[in-house]
């Protein structure tokens, strides 16, 4: 079986091992940045039936019409809940599988940018230990995060875009294709999504293998897609009605609303690409080390990917509501970029281990512990919490006491504790309310009272306390 593998291969399966060891057994852990629940929960809900794709729904008592995001990933998400049902492994297999189809589509865009004979092909490893060894990739993933699934719309597109460019075959019909799956990146993040239509221009500007007369029209066809979609839904009222108040909620509140901000300076994603690409740029400096006086050829194609990447980070500067698992969606083609740099020392490496067949053994049984590990580790930390741990367990007590489906009552400041709203809604059901007072309970945290009138249920909980009449 080794024999059969070649280095390359090899290689391959390495990174994919070491990649599958940063993101499984954590994906499958309980606890989730609040964002994520708060998207599991909207999908959850559609999945059963309240709200609707163009009228999302969170609780009976908060964004009973949510227009946070556009509605496509709660969508794909509720598909999820209706096969699997409502366990929490429910999120966790829908984000395993958006990381899988997004590895595909770096695959897609490598194997077109790179011929079947060409040397440069077998070196998508580098591709891929670069984007997923990236702290905020398997951030972003193991916490179902929208731009986890925005990524692979955005990579598919851009795909397909290329495969237009790559082929004078039925090109038009791979740029429309690829307007498809703009128009569904946009539909998971609006503006932020359709920066893969930078593509054909920028590979006219870099590379010069597509007529600026193709580049302009590849252009076209390709935001046509989206463009023609969005006019003629702008005549369904609920789509119509479903937007306005996505553009009001998200874009006047990003612009306008101090509260909004959570950053004091415009550069932060700059300062937070750095830090995440420092695993690629400790490699690179390895690589280039190994092959220092080897002739670089893909600069131009590096600049190209570089500029793409760039398309989708820097427009989310302008205002101060930025944070790192923003980056996820241009991250792979900035890495990509970095990749084609390294190639050099990839061949070095790829050729090294083809010649010595105990370094290619060696390299395998190490992948193939990594791949045992991570399932070992996988099913001992499943279930059990990386984040929250006290406040999951406030709340299945609390949630055993007040029953699901049911509603409690809380004061302003206690309602604005998003974590603890979004796990009730997410694994009971239940919703919080401060201005419902014919709720039987009341739950505020350890260190506050409750209003007159109400008594401590005997619970052992540590930071929540629930009150009853």
């Amino acid at each position: 079986m080794v024999r059969r593998l070649h280095s390359d291969q090899v290689i391959l399966l390495l990174a994919i091992a070491i990649s599958a060891a940063l993101l499984i057994p954590a994906l499958f852990m309980d606890g989730m940045f609040m964002d994520g629940v708060l998207y599991t929960c909207v999908g959850k809900n559609l999945a059963a039936g309240k709200g609707s794709f163009w009228d999302p729904y969170f609780s009976a008592t908060y964004l009973t019409s949510f227009h946070e995001q556009p509605p496509l990933k709660f969508a794909l998400e509720a598909a999820f809940y209706r096969v699997l049902g409502n366990s929490f492994l429910t999120e966790r297999i829908f984000c395993l599988v958006m990381s899988i189809l997004t590895l595909h589509a770096m695959w897609m865009i490598w194997k077109i940018i790179w011929p079947v004979q060409s040397k440069e092909r077998p070196l998508f490893w580098l591709s891929v230990l670069l984007f997923f060894t990236s702290p905020v990739t398997f951030y972003a993933f193991t916490n179902n995060v929208e731009e986890g699934t925005m990524v692979v719309f955005a990579l598919y597109s851009a795909a397909f875009i290329l495969r237009g460019i790559y082929t004078n075959e039925r090109s038009n019909i791979w740029f429309i294709v690829g307007g498809v799956f703009l128009l569904a990146s946009s539909l998971c993040k609006g503006f932020q999504g359709l920066f893969p239509l930078v593509i054909p221009m920028v590979w006219w500007l870099c590379l010069r293998n597509i007529s600026f007369m193709k580049a302009l029209w590849a252009s076209i066809i390709v935001i046509a897609v989206p463009a023609l979609f969005y006019m003629l839904v702008n005549f369904y009222q609920p789509a119509h009605d479903s937007y306005m108040k996505y553009f009001e909620s998200r874009f006047y509140t990003a612009f306008n609303v101090d509260s909004a901000a959570t950053t004091q300076h415009r550069f932060f994603l700059m300062f937070e690409l750095l830090l995440d690409l420092l695993p690629a740029i400790f490699l690179t400096t390895i690589l280039t080390l190994i092959s220092f006086r080897e002739k670089r050829t893909s600069i131009r194609l590096a600049v190209a990917f570089f500029l793409v990447g760039m398309a989708g980070i820097l427009p989310l500067m302008v205002t101060l509501e930025q944070r790192g698992f923003y980056l996820v969606t241009g991250l792979p083609f900035v890495t990509t970029a970095i990749a084609l740099l390294c190639i050099p020392g990839g061949q070095k490496i790829n050729e090294v281990v083809e010649r010595k067949s105990g370094v290619r053994n060696t390299l395998l049984v190490t992948g193939l512990l990594f791949a045992v590990g991570t399932i070992i580790a996988t099913i001992l930390l499943a279930g059990k919490p990386k984040r929250d741990a006290a406040m999951l367990a406030d709340i299945h007590q609390i949630a055993a006491t007040c029953g699901d489906n049911s509603i409690v009552s809380t004061d302003g400041s206690t309602f604005g504790i998003w974590s603890l709203q979004c796990y009730l809604e997410r694994y009971h059901d239940i919703s919080v309310s401060n201005t419902d007072t014919t709720s039987r309970y009341f739950i505020v945290p350890v260190d506050k009272s409750p209003p007159t009138g109400y008594s401590k249920v005997p619970l052992t909980t540590t930071q929540f306390h629930l009150y009853t009449k």
